[in-house]
C-alpha cells in the first residue's frame, strides 16, 4: 500500500506538499512587504488553486487582535520538522519560534530551502500519515469489533455475524452472475433471431432469479447486523456512562457538562458510523472489487484490470489527501460544537440570573458570536466535501471512458461480442459504484474516529482514584437495628476517623489547601469544624469520602486507610447532607429512596417524617409522589434539604457527614433543620462543616480549622469562656452582634410603635378607654415587657445538655455566656 502510494503520488508532490502545510502550518506573516524574497520565504509551499479558497485567512490585528496562540513552523538545522504553539501578543510582527541555526526572521535560503521542500521528504511524510491515520482506524475497528464479539448480551453475535458475512458473500456473486446472464441472453438473442426462445427466455429468468435473490440477501445482511449493531452500541454508551460516573471530581471541575453531552452523542453515532462502515459496507466492497477484477481478468484481459486498479490507486490518494485536511476542519468543527453545546447548557442553567439582571439580549449575541464562527467552519468542511465529490467523479468519468473505449475497440475487431459489452459496461459500472462507496466510506471512517477519539481516550483512562488489588471491606458496625426508633435506648455506635499529618492541593495548582493536618475523632462523637472561607473544612469530607486522594498523610476510619477499603464498602457506611441540596427531576419518594434502593414504602414514608417532611406533604396533592422538577424547583431551599435529610436517614450509615446545610437559610428553618440532624447524628460519628456557628453550639467538640491547619479545638462552652479563644472571637463578630443588632431593631420598632399609639390616643380624647398620655396602654406594657427575640444559642438551653457524656461541674448556661458577652459589646 505504501508501495502504491509513493508511485501514485510523486506526479503530485507539490499537491501533496500543499496538503500536509495546510494541515499544520499556518502561513507566516509578511515581515517585510517590500521585500520579495521575504515575502515568498515566509510563505508555505505551493499549494493547489482551491486550497487558498477554503484556508483559514492569516490571523491579522484588525481582523483577530487576541489570537492566543498559532501554528508556527519550527526549524531545526534548516529543516522543518513539525509546529509549535507560539504566544503571540497580536502586534503587527509575529515572528515563528525558530532555532539559533535558523535565519533570525524565519526565512530559508539556499541549501536549507531546497531541504525544506524535498520531495522525497514530502512523499515519505505523506505516506506516514496515511499509515498512522489507518492504523489508528485499525485500532478504533478492533475496540468497536470487541463490544460486538465479547462480553454481557452478545452470545449469538458470532452466529449473526457469520449469517450477514455469507450473505454478503452470497449477495456480491449473485450480483455478478446479473449481468453475465443479461449478455448471454442478448448474444442468444442475436444468435437465434427467428429461432425459438426457450435459452433466451431461460436466461433471462434466471437473470431476474438471480437479481431478486441478490436483493433478498442484502435483506438479510441487512436485518442480521442490525441486531449485531444495537446491541454494541448499548454495550458502548453503557462502557461510557459507567466510566463518567467513575471519574474523579477534579474530572467534572476543569470539564464542562456541555461538553460531555456533545462528546458522548458524537461519539454515539459515530460507533454506528464506523461499525456499519467497517462491517457492512467496507468489506463487502472490497470483496466485490477483487471478485469483478477477477472476472475482468478472465474475460476482457489483464491490461483492462491494470488501467481498473490505476484508477482505483489514483482514486485512492486522492480521498486520502482530501481526508487528511478534512480531519482538520473536523476536529475544528467538533471543538465549535463542544463550545456551543457548554454555553447552551451553562445559561440555560442561569436563566433566572439572566433574566433577573436582564442581559438576554448580551447573551443571545455571544452565543450567535459562537454560531457565527461554527457556520463558518462548517462551509469549509462542506466545500472541502465538495471538492472531494468532484475530484472524485473527474476520475471516475475519466477512467471509465477510457475503459469503455478499451471494450468498444475490442468489439470493432471482434474480440468481444455486443453481449460481451454490455456485460462489460454493467460490471464496470458495479465497480464504479463501490469506488463511490470507498471513497464515502473512507471518509466516514476517518471522520468515526475523530469523533470518537474523545470518548476512547476516557475509556482508556484509569481513574485517579480506584480501588487497589488488595483492597478490604470497611470494618464497622452499624450504629442500631432500626434507623427510625429515635425514641428507643441505643447504645453509642459509629467509627473512630483519623487524620494524620494530611496535606492536599488540588490538580494542577500550587497552593496548599490542608497542610500537614491531624486530628481524632472519637467513635460516636458529634464534632463540628468551623474557619474561614478557604481554610480547607470541605476538602476534609472530600478526602474522607476519597473523591480525591491525599497529597500526602493517611485518612484511617477504624484503624483503616481509606486508600485500602474498598469505594463501594467506604461509601456505603457514609452519609452525607450536602451544602447544595442535590435531588432528581423524579418524585419526592424516588429522591428519598435514594438513600437504600431495598427500602420499602414504610420505611421511606417514616424517613420523610423523621426529616420534618410531614407538612410539605400535607401540602402536595400527591404527596411522597409529587414530581419535583428539574433540581426541586418546586421547592424551597429548606424542603429540599430536608429531603437529603431523610434520604440519609433511610441509609442509615454509621458516619454522618453535614457540609454548610444551613448556610443559606433563615432562623427559623435553620433551628428545624439542626434539630433533625441532631436526632439523625444520634448514635453515629458526626462531622459537620459550618458557617453559621449557631448550628453548631450542640456539638460534642469544635474545631477552628484556618490555612489548612487545625487552630484551636474545645468543647462549645470551653471555647466562649475563654476570651482568649479564636471560635469566641469568630462568636462576637457573628452571633453576639446580630443578636444586639436584632436587639436595638426591636427596641426601635417598639418606640415608633409606642409613639403612634400616643398620637392616636391624643386625638380620641374624651372617649371611654382614653388612657393618659403619660400612661402606656397595658398592650405597650405586655409588649415591651415581652423577652426579645431569641437566638438560636438561647433556644438550646444550657451547654450541659449538649455533650454526650455530660457537662463539666461549674459550666454556664449558653444564655448566661450570651448575656455577658451582649453586655461587655454594649
Amino acid at each position: 500500500m505504501k508501495l502504491l502510494a509513493s508511485v501514485a503520488v510523486l506526479p503530485f508532490v507539490g499537491q501533496a506538499d500543499a496538503v500536509i502545510s495546510t494541515r499544520t502550518v499556518e502561513p507566516l506573516r509578511r515581515t517585510d512587504r517590500r521585500s520579495p524574497l521575504r515575502t515568498r520565504a515566509a510563505s508555505p509551499p505551493s499549494e493547489p488553486a482551491f486550497l487558498p479558497i477554503l484556508r483559514p485567512r492569516p490571523q491579522t490585528r484588525r481582523s483577530r487582535p487576541h489570537r492566543d496562540a498559532r501554528r508556527a513552523p519550527v526549524y531545526e538545522n534548516g529543516d522543518l520538522f513539525g509546529t509549535r504553539r507560539r504566544q503571540s501578543d497580536g502586534g503587527p510582527l509575529c515572528t515563528a519560534a525558530v532555532s539559533a541555526d535558523a535565519p533570525a526572521d524565519g526565512a530559508l535560503v539556499g541549501d536549507e530551502r531546497r531541504r525544506a521542500f524535498d520531495p522525497v521528504r514530502s512523499v515519505r511524510s505523506f505516506v506516514d500519515s496515511v499509515a498512522e491515520q489507518y492504523g489508528a482506524a485499525g485500532l478504533f475497528c478492533r475496540r468497536l469489533l470487541s463490544y460486538i464479539t465479547s462480553g454481557e448480551g452478545v452470545k449469538w453475535n458470532p452466529l449473526l455475524i457469520l449469517i450477514s458475512m455469507a450473505a454478503v458473500v452470497a449477495s456480491k456473486v449473485l450480483a455478478l452472475q446479473v449481468p453475465i446472464l443479461l449478455s448471454r441472453a442478448i448474444d442468444q438473442m442475436s444468435a437465434t433471431k427467428r429461432g425459438p426462445m426457450v435459452v433466451p427466455s431461460a436466461l433471462l429468468m434466471g437473470f431476474g432469479t438471480a437479481k431478486l435473490l441478490s436483493s433478498l440477501c442484502n435483506e438479510i445482511k441487512a436485518v442480521t447486523f442490525n441486531l449485531v449493531q444495537t446491541s454494541g452500541s448499548r454495550r458502548f454508551s453503557r462502557a461510557v456512562f459507567s466510566r463518567l460516573l467513575q471519574l474523579e471530581s477534579s474530572f467534572y471541575v476543569r470539564t464542562p457538562i456541555g461538553r460531555l453531552t456533545t462528546e458522548y452523542e458524537r461519539a454515539d453515532d459515530g460507533f454506528d458510523n464506523v461499525l456499519n462502515n467497517t462491517v457492512v459496507w467496507l468489506l463487502p466492497t472490497f470483496f466485490e472489487v477483487v471478485l469483478t477484477c477477477w472476472w475482468l481478468a478472465r474475460s476482457c484481459g489483464r491490461d483492462v484490470v491494470g488501467a481498473t486498479l490505476v484508477m482505483l490507486g489514483v482514486y485512492l490518494v486522492y480521498t486520502q489527501a482530501m481526508a487528511l485536511w478534512r480531519i482538520k476542519l473536523r476536529r475544528s468543527v467538533n471543538e465549535l460544537e463542544n463550545e456551543r453545546g457548554s454555553y447552551f447548557v451553562e445559561a440555560l442553567s442561569n436563566h433566572e440570573m439572566i433574566r433577573l439582571f436582564d442581559n438576554a439580549k448580551h447573551e443571545e449575541q455571544r452565543f450567535d458570536a459562537i454560531l457565527k464562527r461554527l457556520r463558518r467552519m462548517q462551509i469549509k468542511s462542506m466545500l472541502s466535501l465538495n471538492l472531494l465529490n468532484l475530484g472524485q467523479q473527474i476520475i471516475i468519468a475519466v477512467g471509465l471512458t477510457s475503459l469503455l473505449w478499451r471494450g468498444a475497440y475490442q468489439v470493432t475487431t471482434g474480440a468481444m461480442s455486443v453481449g460481451g459489452f454490455v456485460a462489460f459496461h454493467s460490471i464496470l459500472s458495479q465497480v464504479i459504484q463501490p469506488f463511490g462507496f470507498i471513497g464515502w466510506l473512507l471518509q466516514g471512517l476517518l471522520q468515526g474516529s475523530v469523533d470518537l477519539n474523545y470518548m476512547f481516550r476516557l475509556l482508556n483512562s484509569e481513574p485517579a482514584v480506584a480501588d487497589r488489588p488488595d483492597a478490604l471491606p470497611l470494618l464497622i458496625s452499624r450504629p442500631h437495628e432500626d434507623p427510625l426508633s429515635f425514641t428507643s435506648p441505643r447504645r453509642k455506635k459509629g467509627a473512630s476517623i483519623e487524620f494524620d499529618n494530611v496535606s492536599f492541593t488540588y490538580p494542577n495548582s500550587t497552593r496548599t489547601i490542608v497542610n500537614n493536618l491531624s486530628l481524632k475523632i472519637r467513635e460516636g462523637e458529634k464534632v463540628a469544624i468551623v474557619g474561614g472561607s478557604g481554610g480547607g473544612k470541605s476538602t476534609l469530607l472530600k478526602l474522607l469520602t476519597r473523591l480525591y486522594e491525599p497529597t500526602a498523610g493517611r485518612v484511617l476510619i477504624n484503624g483503616q486507610d481509606v486508600r485500602d477499603i474498598q469505594l463501594s464498602s467506604l461509601r456505603e457506611n457514609i452519609g452525607v447532607v450536602p451544602q447544595e441540596p442535590q435531588v432528581f427531576a423524579e418524585s419526592i419518594y424516588n429522591n428519598i429512596l435514594y438513600g437504600d434502593l431495598k427500602a420499602d414504602d414504610e420505611k421511606v414514608y417514616e424517613s420523610a417524617i423523621q426529616a420534618g417532611l410531614s407538612r410539605t406533604l400535607e401540602k402536595l396533592p400527591d404527596g411522597l409522589n409529587t414530581t419535583i422538577g428539574q433540581r426541586g424547583a418546586s421547592l424551597s431551599g429548606g424542603e429540599k434539604q430536608r429531603i437529603t435529610i431523610a434520604r440519609a436517614i433511610l441509609k442509615d450509615p454509621p458516619i454522618l457527614l453535614c457540609d454548610e446545610v444551613t448556610s443559606a437559610m433563615d432562623a427559623f428553618t435553620e433551628r428545624e433543620i439542626v434539630d433533625s440532624l441532631m436526632n439523625v447524628a444520634e448514635g453515629r460519628t458526626s462531622l459537620t462543616i459550618a458557617h453559621r456557628l449557631s448550628s453548631v453550639t450542640r456539638a460534642d467538640r469544635i474545631i477552628v480549622v484556618e490555612n489548612g491547619r487545625v487552630v484551636e479545638e474545645g468543647r462549645p462552652s470551653a471555647l466562649l469562656s475563654n476570651s482568649n479563644s479564636r471560635f469566641r472571637q469568630m462568636w462576637m463578630r457573628q452571633v453576639v452582634h446580630e443578636h444586639t443588632k436584632e436587639e436595638q431593631q426591636a427596641s426601635e420598632d417598639q418606640e415608633e410603635e409606642a409613639a403612634e399609639r400616643r398620637e392616636r390616643r391624643h386625638d380620641t380624647t374624651h372617649t371611654e378607654g382614653v388612657v393618659s398620655d403619660h400612661e402606656p396602654s397595658r398592650e405597650v406594657v405586655a409588649e415591651s415587657a415581652a423577652p426579645p427575640t431569641p437566638t438560636s444559642v438561647e433556644d438550646h438551653g444550657k451547654l450541659e445538655d449538649w455533650g454526650v457524656d455530660g457537662h463539666r461541674s461549674g459550666e454556664k448556661p449558653a444564655d448566661e455566656l450570651t448575656q455577658e458577652m451582649v453586655g461587655s459589646t454594649k
